[in-house]
């Protein structure tokens, strides 16, 4: 594009461009299109701020090229809506990837007050990790890319599947140049020294490891199946992982109910002390909700409108702590916010070989889409299969319309939708005037 000699009256904003100012008065804009973030100071702001009402302006050519090559002014002829469009039907038509959310075992040693899962002992059987790799192996002459996501039950009980069906699929992604990535949602108990060499070994380099608070309020909630504390073990293990020199990422998710938000700030003091200033470590904060299992009754939860002001606030004192704001940065990327439930090259697959599309609503017979056969086939239910992908922008006019349509896509929460509890926006839409102060806070080292 020929910037050179730009007309504004042949320009005009972008409709994807969320703004907000601070208390100081910079203009704060994102364009969730192009996905850039800048701040506009002075004068700059003040011209930039003309622009978006599309009052005239005496502008340089330098920052009308500017605001041009980051999205935020598009040519005037530009169909925005049907560029949005597009973008979103590009989803499913790459379909050189692959992301699989697997389950080695239903089988977990903890027994959190909020968990959904009915904890058997199933494991995967031999037949079906023959038939997995069988799946793996058919689709390697068109994939590109190859996502494995261990989960569970407790994943780590069943590491000598994960092993074995990390080596197989490797040397498949080795003969048919696949890249390969993999990471693991553990609650870090059995993550002990040896144990992480053999994940890193299985190329596992992406973990996610809950703490709830400190261990007076963390062992409460995530308990030992047999009864008993967890806290101190997962800490120590975290301990170790950062004492390691390998090119890692853990996040520490911390769910917080009414009753524990009050621990919090001297938490994030403790967690600081340890993994401050470590870019391998990244936190963030989830509010407890009554996720359908048998203790739903004892849960306290926060409303909606404070749940996502305690989660602004909690990200705040993470940054001032020494935390990168890394979980939200990848929120704010194209389809950052959506779902993977809404991916349609995304499945999960249970110990029996059930194929579902979101990891909470195991039972709901709307997540079981299809079947992995022995010949290592998928058979899917295609009318289930487009309950979770094709349930977004497609059917709803408002978020055809919304600004932050790019990211979101409209299935921040397929589930939410299906259910029909509400619209399912997620927080960086709802709190963007809270969240663009916390990613300039950030840019600026503050």
């Amino acid at each position: 594009m020929d910037l050179s000699d730009m007309d504004l009256k042949d320009w005009k904003p972008s409709r994807f461009n969320m703004l907000t100012r601070t208390e100081e008065g910079t203009l704060l804009v994102f364009n969730s299109f192009s996905t850039a973030f800048m701040q506009f100071e002075g004068e700059e702001a003040e011209h930039f701020a003309h622009i978006l009402d599309g009052e005239p302006v005496e502008e340089s050519p330098d920052f009308l090229e500017t605001l041009a090559r980051e999205g935020f002014i598009v040519p005037r002829t530009a169909d925005e809506l049907e560029r949005a469009r597009k973008l979103h039907e590009s989803l499913f038509e790459h379909d050189d990837r692959l992301r699989l959310t697997l389950l080695p075992t239903e089988n977990c040693n903890f027994r959190c007050i909020y968990c959904y899962e009915e904890h058997t002992p199933k494991r995967m059987s031999p037949e079906l990790i023959s038939s997995l790799v069988r799946l793996v192996r058919k689709k390697a002459p068109t994939l590109n890319n190859l996502g494995f996501s261990w989960f569970g039950g407790e994943p780590l009980l069943a590491m000598d599947i994960i092993e074995e069906l990390t080596q197989q699929a490797l040397e498949i992604c080795k003969e048919h140049h696949i890249e390969y990535s993999s990471g693991m949602v553990t609650n870090g108990y059995l993550l002990t020294d040896k144990m992480a060499d053999r994940c890193f070994s299985a190329q596992i380099s992406r973990f996610q490891i809950t703490l709830d608070g400190p261990a007076e309020t963390h062992d409460t909630l995530r308990v030992l199946a047999g009864g008993g504390g967890t806290f101190d073990t997962i800490f120590a293990n975290l301990q170790n992982l950062r004492r390691k020199k390998n090119d890692f990422q853990v996040k520490i998710r911390v769910n917080f109910t009414p009753d524990t938000i009050s621990r919090i700030p001297d938490f994030m003091q403790f967690l600081k002390a340890e993994f401050g200033g470590d870019s391998r470590f990244a936190i963030y904060f989830h509010p407890v909700g009554q996720w359908g299992g048998k203790q739903d009754h004892l849960i306290k939860t926060c409303d909606r409108k404070t749940e996502f002001s305690l989660e602004t606030e909690f990200m705040t004192m993470a940054l001032q702590e020494g935390f990168t704001m890394d979980y939200w940065k990848d929120s704010l990327q194209i389809f950052g916010s959506a779902c993977y439930a809404a991916d349609p090259y995304s499945f999960a697959i249970g110990t029996d070989g059930t194929v579902y599309k979101c990891t909470v609503a195991f039972l709901d017979p709307t997540n079981q889409i299809g079947k992995i056969t022995p010949d290592g086939s998928m058979n899917i239910d295609q009318e289930l299969h487009n309950l979770w992908i094709r349930s977004g922008e497609e059917t709803d006019t408002e978020c055809q319309l919304c600004a932050f349509r790019p990211v979101c896509q409209g299935n921040r929460c397929p589930l939410t939708r299906l259910q029909g509890n509400r619209k399912p926006c997620p927080k960086f839409y709802t709190q963007i005037d809270k969240c663009l102060p916390l990613l300039a806070a950030e840019a600026r080292g503050a």
